[in-house]
């Protein structure tokens, strides 16, 4: 359900994505040449700004809608969905998925010594209590796991019954499927630094390996050269380089680790290397991932250097430094709760989903029906990649205890090592709680629609600002984003910001209740020159209402506005020069300005006002 939840959205995203950068390379004003009649001022057309006309006539208001929310999660009433979880962190060992109340064990451990195990007539069986001769048979089984594996058929089962097995187990030479009676009773360690479990070679492709619990000193289960690989109902854990890692470069690597339990691992719990590898990762919690080394990070999960990682219908929380990471990966997150990661003992990061550039290698993100909740310095954050995110909720997020104490709940940046710009696309999202940005773009562009942006607030330890949307570029040349059919609502500060060359396109916008911070500010809509050059904005079919001080400020930038309603604030358009740029604020008819049922002609004044600065990490 959730891949095809990801098929589709993917599908209908390139489709729009498409249409609508075409649109920006066509900009001549707000809105295009369009030869229906003009609607009323701020109507959105059919619609009322911050909602989208749908072909039978109804409005779809942004944000994710409460019947779109996915399988585990409700509506929360404010305009996104939340996963229905436990109040509380599951303690050991046990684990609960999107749409359970109650922490519940990994597996079922059935009754008698073998369980419910699927054995038959070839099964190879391990009892490490057992002191007699061994065949392999239930009557006399092996005492270590790895002496039923060699005696296994290709293909064959081995069934390991309770107890603790500490030794290093290899699948190198055939395929097979390991058993376990359950996670709670049967425990494999190896106390060297080395892979408690390792599954090497094509030989063996086709294995798996079921109701275990893994621990070790270096990887508790590594995959190498092999395809087709199934990890069901584990516990892996207290593993400290990682609880799996997919690496090598002998050939492609495929596996599915499914229904598991990855807790209290370092570095990265998972980590899939490469541009053959592919690793899909359903109905599974990753969490609590440890610090350790010189690298102390403790990140849930890794995609680098190409590789695929896919995730579905899981939790991955309390982890520290980054929840999922992709370094020059390619990452899908579907009906997921990525949540509560937490900063270094530096206070550096806490971001829920990470991409960046790497040796040549574009990172590539899709996220879809997920939520990102109580994440630190970024809820996503995307650095010279690419971004869709679709039906998704990203709400709280702090700002970093360092680096001034900068946060975003999206951010789309340039990556400044080697230059790469990021570009996204964004629709029926709900962004609110941030401290610092809702959403921020830097030197990037964006195709934002149907997304409700609010309550962004001043935080920070530096950074006193609290900003809706901001779209910024300190590059010399122009970058274009579209903005169609956002609602931003009580942003603290300011609603839009457009900052340097950027030429932006907005439509159907509804900008409201913009408060100021200490009395500073408190602007719907802004639009700036900076060093490297002035912002552009086309303004058609907005309503901007309840702004602190401004309803539009340009400060060496230009707009050209168009059927759209400014109400309400103490400026309605208010044009400034700055130092190298004159402030142009065209009034292409059909606007209104003023509050309640006395709208009127709308008059440009020029109150000299401070402009809000561009910021930045």
């Amino acid at each position: 359900m959730g891949l095809h939840r990801l098929a589709a959205g993917v599908a209908a995203w390139r489709r729009w994505l498409g249409v609508a950068i075409t649109q920006l390379s066509l900009i001549t004003g707000c809105g295009g040449n369009e030869t229906s009649p003009t609607p009323p001022p701020g109507s959105g057309g059919p619609c009322p700004p911050g909602e989208l006309a749908l072909e039978d006539g109804s409005c779809l208001v942004a944000g994710v809608p409460p019947d779109a929310c996915a399988e585990g999660f409700v509506a929360d009433g404010l305009g996104g969905c939340t996963a229905v979880l436990p109040a509380d962190l599951c303690g050991p060992g046990l684990m609960a998925l999107p749409g359970e109340t109650t922490c519940r064990p990994i597996a079922d451990c059935g009754s008698g010594q073998w369980g419910n195990l699927p054995v038959d007539g070839q099964t190879q069986y391990v009892d490490g209590a057992y002191q007699g001769s061994s065949d392999g048979t239930a009557e006399r089984p092996w005492s270590t796991i790895q002496n039923a594996i060699d005696a296994a058929p290709p293909g064959g089962m081995v069934a390991v019954a309770a107890g603790q097995y500490v030794e290093g187990v290899r699948i190198e030479e055939k395929p097979v499927a390991l058993w376990g009676r359950c996670p709670e009773l049967v425990q494999l360690s190896y106390l060297e630094d080395s892979s408690a479990l390792r599954i090497d070679g094509t030989a063996v492709s086709g294995s798996s390996v079921h109701q275990l619990a893994v621990a070790g000193l270096g990887y508790g289960v590594s995959i190498r050269g092999t395809e087709d690989v199934v990890l069901e109902r584990l516990w892996i854990h207290h593993s400290e380089r990682s609880a799996l890692a997919l690496v090598g470069t002998e050939g492609p690597i495929t596996a599915t680790l499914r229904s598991s339990l990855l807790a209290t691992n370092g570095r990265s719990a998972v980590i899939a290397d490469g541009p053959q590898t592919t690793l899909i990762i359903e109905q599974s919690v990753v969490r609590e991932g440890v610090a350790t080394g010189a690298l102390q990070d403790g990140v849930g999960v890794t995609s680098q250097r190409g590789a695929h990682v896919s995730v579905t219908g899981s939790v991955i929380e309390h982890n520290q430094w980054v929840g999922i990471q992709g370094v020059g990966g390619h990452l899908d997150v579907v009906d997921s709760v990525i949540r509560f990661t937490h900063p270094l003992p530096s206070g550096e990061a806490g971001i829920g989903i990470l991409v960046y550039y790497d040796e040549g290698t574009s990172p590539a993100l899709t996220v879809v029906g997920s939520e990102l909740a109580g994440n630190t310095r970024a809820g996503i954050a995307v650095e010279g990649g690419t971004l869709v995110m679709e039906l998704t909720t990203v709400r709280d997020t702090a700002p970093e205890g360092i680096n001034q104490g900068f946060g975003s709940g999206v951010e789309l940046a340039e990556d400044y090592g080697d230059g790469v710009l990021s570009s996204g696309a964004i629709r029926q999202s709900h962004i609110r709680g941030s401290e610092v940005m809702g959403v921020y773009v830097a030197n990037s562009e964006v195709a934002i629609e149907l997304t409700e942006i609010r309550d962004t607030t001043a935080g920070g330890l530096g950074y006193r600002a609290g900003r809706g949307l901001q779209l910024q570029n300190d590059r010399p040349e122009l970058l274009t984003s579209s903005v169609h059919a956002l609602a931003l609502r009580h942003n603290q500060e300011v609603g839009i910001m457009v900052a340097g060359p950027v030429q932006v396109e907005i439509t159907n916008t509804l900008i409201e209740d913009t408060p100021a911070r200490e009395e500073i500010l408190g602007d719907g809509l802004v639009v700036v020159w900076q060093p490297g050059g002035s912002a552009a904005a086309t303004v058609q079919r907005c309503r901007i209402a309840t702004s602190a001080r401004a309803a539009i400020h340009t400060h060496g930038g230009t707009i050209a506005l168009q059927d759209s309603s400014m109400e309400c604030s103490p400026l309605y358009l208010n044009s400034q020069d700055a130092e190298s740029a004159a402030g142009v604020l065209n009034d292409n008819g059909g606007n209104l300005c003023g509050c309640g049922t006395e709208l009127g002609e709308c008059q440009v004044t020029s109150t000299e006002i401070e402009p809000p600065q561009p910021l930045g990490p």
